[in-house]
């Protein structure tokens, strides 16, 4: 405005621009994986010449730092500093002097990192505690298994784990525990451990067993069977060994407790694989029992067994031989007699001895205990007696101490005998599984041995076979025994022999001239009460004699004289005769340097058989084969006779010809 009085206004004119400052905006704060970049998308800046990104703590890198929305790249430090700072500056236009800045906190999440623990085993009725599982950043935890196994809570970091019947069967199951991330973070971390399943050791020592064994060669195979274990050993409630008690099927062998209990208890202990530590264990129970086994002839014998029977019913204890048992009975008679279902003979008792007849040869087997007792007590008079022994006992052990009190022993059905008085040892040997006859002068006890002097054992000599002099004889459980002191036989030469003879003309007994210069016993049979034939002697009947000289063929009838002291020669079971001389008879009407005649020879159809020279004699025709089997049997009393051979075939045979004074063994061959 003008002064006054001034009246026009002056006027002029700027131009002012107004600059806005810069501005910055670094973004929100916020959380990135720790394996992810930075991007800072969110920033913004206003009115700026410039800006620039950088950190005030870190140590990572920028994409590019001049630009709004970089990108930020953390380092490992700044990862392990878990955040950083990051600041944003804008530089104001002109002429704005005011530079604009924003910070911004980024925080990095780090992965789930898990581990399961390293393997591990555990047996089989255990559970298992993943205490070494390790986790950590994880927002959850879940495990699983790859078998039918279950966890007690799989959401835990160390559960229980329980493993299942498909896991056993398989041996191992692998077991991963998985970590679900904290946010932002989305790759789960996994970790898996394989757990080794470890059944239990089991032991099967196998089924109780009854076994019957010889005491000398006893082995049993056991039959166990062992599953998962690292040590086997195998012992005994006995005695007995085993060949290596550390396998699952050992051999044992029983010895002599296990024999004398009758059992025995084996136990099979298994020490279990790791990490199973219980020990499994099972036990066998054996019944022990010893086994005798007895050939029993066939005919007569005697019997016995060192053994008494598990099961002592006769019934039981003869089942092998009774198909061809006839009949057994004792000392007092009582008898066991299958063909007409009598028993009275109950149960077997090792103590006793036994008579027994059997068809034909068979074995029987005893099994049981071994008898406690060894000593048996004897009556005055004839006894029998068993054999209290697995073995062949000499005489000697057994009745040496008894002295004069012993009068003889002998076999049953068998030609052996042990005299001492008359210094007749055929007998000199006791055999396991007799039984003999014994006679003492009064009442005493015999002890067997229980160990055996084997030096002093002589098996008994076999018995003489005469039956190509006069027919076979048939032993039997009678028997009288004539005793030939040396003086009275010394005149008979090696080969001779001396028959008993019933009044029908059977040989009952046979006695072989040895030329020893000793004693000699011939035993003669009695009559068989369990046949229908005639074996041998009837009790009291008169025996006859004859001798047969080997270096001639030729028999001769003779007397004995006999000691009336003991026996007149009477036939008595039992029996003992002393003989003090013998003589021959006189021979009338035969000419006994005469052989008899025998054409045609070889022959085909009709043989003529006889005498010449001889008005008169009566002769017996046997003829048999090459086995000794009586194929034709005559008797002529004329001088001359004829045997039919038609239809025989053609081979060699023998003729038995005999006048009563005389016998003559001739070949014949048949065409």
């Amino acid at each position: 405005r003008p002064m006054e009085p001034c009246f026009v206004d002056a006027s002029s004119s700027m131009t002012l621009n107004l600059a806005k400052n810069a501005t910055a905006n670094a973004g929100n704060d916020f959380t990135v994986c720790e394996t992810e970049a930075v991007s800072l998308t969110e920033a913004s800046a206003s009115n700026y010449v410039n800006i620039v990104w950088f950190t005030t703590n870190g140590t990572g890198s920028f994409s590019n730092n001049q630009i709004v929305n970089p990108e930020y790249y953390p380092s490992s430090d700044d990862i392990m500093l878990g955040c950083v700072n990051l600041q944003l500056n804008a530089y104001p236009l002109n002429p704005c002097i005011t530079v604009a800045e924003d910070i911004i906190l980024v925080c990095f999440q780090k992965n789930p990192t898990v581990d399961a623990g390293g393997d591990a085993s555990i047996c089989e009725d255990e559970s298992f505690p993943l205490s070494l599982a390790t986790a950590s950043n994880y927002n959850s935890l879940n495990w699983s298994s790859a078998g039918d196994g279950t966890f007690d809570d799989p959401s835990q970091l160390n559960p229980k784990y329980f493993a299942g019947i498909g896991d056993f069967a398989n041996g191992t199951v692998e077991l991963t525990i998985t970590a679900r991330p904290m946010e932002p973070c989305f790759v789960d971390a996994s970790s898996s451990m394989t757990l080794n399943l470890a059944k239990n050791a089991t032991a099967n020592a196998g089924n109780d067993l009854t076994v019957c064994l010889f005491e000398a060669a006893a082995e049993i195979q056991l039959d166990g069977t062992v599953g998962n274990g690292a040590v086997i050993l195998w012992s005994s409630s006995g005695d007995g060994s085993f060949d290596n008690n550390g396998i699952e099927d050992p051999i044992y062998y029983p010895r002599v407790s296990d024999f004398q209990t009758g059992s025995v208890t084996l136990t099979l202990d298994v020490e279990p694989m790791q990490p199973c530590t219980v020990v499994a264990n099972d036990q066998v129970k054996i019944s022990v029992f010893m086994k005798h086994e007895i050939n029993i002839p066939a005919g007569w014998s005697g019997l016995s067994s060192y053994v008494q029977p598990a099961d002592p019913a006769i019934e039981t204890v003869m089942a092998d031989v009774l198909s061809e048992l006839i009949i057994m009975y004792n000392y007092d008679n009582e008898i066991y007699y299958p063909a007409y279902n009598i028993n009275t003979l109950n149960n077997w008792n090792y103590q006793n001895g036994y008579f027994i007849k059997l068809n034909s040869g068979k074995t029987l087997n005893i099994c049981g205990t071994k008898g406690d007792n060894r000593t048996l007590n004897l009556t005055a008079g004839w006894n029998i007696m068993p054999v209290l022994s697995n073995q062949f006992v000499p005489v000697a052990d057994v009745f040496g101490e008894l002295g004069a009190v012993l009068t003889i022993i002998k076999e049953i059905a068998g030609y052996n005998i042990y005299y001492p008085e008359f210094g007749i040892y055929t007998l000199s040997s006791l055999m396991s599984g007799k039984a003999y006859l014994v006679r003492v002068t009064e009442d005493c006890s015999i002890t067997f041995p229980e160990v055996v002097n084997k030096s002093e054992i002589v098996n008994p000599p076999s018995n003489f076979d005469g039956s190509d002099i006069w027919g076979e004889v048939i032993p039997t459980p009678s028997s009288h025994q004539i005793i030939f002191p040396a003086s009275v036989t010394s005149s008979l030469n090696p080969g001779d022999v001396i028959g008993a003879f019933a009044t029908d003309g059977l040989c009952a007994g046979m006695l072989l001239i040895d030329g020893s210069q000793s004693a000699g016993a011939l035993t003669v049979y009695g009559d068989d009460a369990y046949t229908s034939a005639s074996d041998g002697l009837m009790e009291g009947q008169m025996m006859s004699f004859k001798i047969f000289k080997a270096e001639t063929s030729t028999e001769f009838d003779f007397q004995l004289q006999f000691d009336q002291s003991m026996n007149d020669g009477h036939f008595a079971n039992n029996g003992i005769s002393l003989v003090k001389a013998m003589n021959l008879l006189t021979v009338n009407e035969i000419n006994t340097s005469v052989a008899p005649n025998i054409y045609p020879n070889p022959a085909k159809d009709i043989v003529n058989i006889g005498f010449n020279g001889i008005s008169a004699v009566t002769f017996d025709v046997k003829m048999m084969n090459a086995f000794g089997e009586v194929l034709k049997n005559i008797r002529s009393a004329e001088t001359a006779t004829s045997l039919d051979v038609t239809g025989l075939a053609k081979g060699v045979y023998y003729l038995r010809i005999s006048t009563g004074y005389e016998v003559f063994i001739e070949k014949l061959i048949l065409q």
